[in-house]
């Protein structure tokens, strides 16, 4: 037997982050966005562009300067290089 409880964070996340989003219809950072955003919770976008909002949700330049720390689930649409350090970022939220 498993406990459900378990999933809750992939399945039913209280909040979502979304390292590499964009406003960019062809990019995959602007899918991820909109996968995140029809989840009705709070969703985070990160781009290191420092642009100030991602499809109507105030953006962050890092991981660090999101003022929520309980982020259940992180989207990291990155290239490879960044995966580690926005990994790294992620696990000390």
């Amino acid at each position: 037997m498993y406990d459900k409880r378990a999933f809750d964070a992939i399945f039913a996340p209280r909040s979502i982050c979304v390292v590499g989003a964009s406003s960019s219809s062809v990019k995959t950072g602007s899918f991820a966005m909109r996968s995140a955003l029809a989840s009705n919770v709070p969703v985070y976008p990160v781009n290191r562009s420092g642009v100030e909002e991602i499809l109507g949700q105030k953006a962050y330049k890092t991981i660090e300067d999101i003022p929520d720390n309980d982020i259940d689930l992180f989207f990291l649409v990155v290239p490879p290089k960044a995966v580690i350090p926005a990994l790294q970022s992620a696990i000390k939220k």
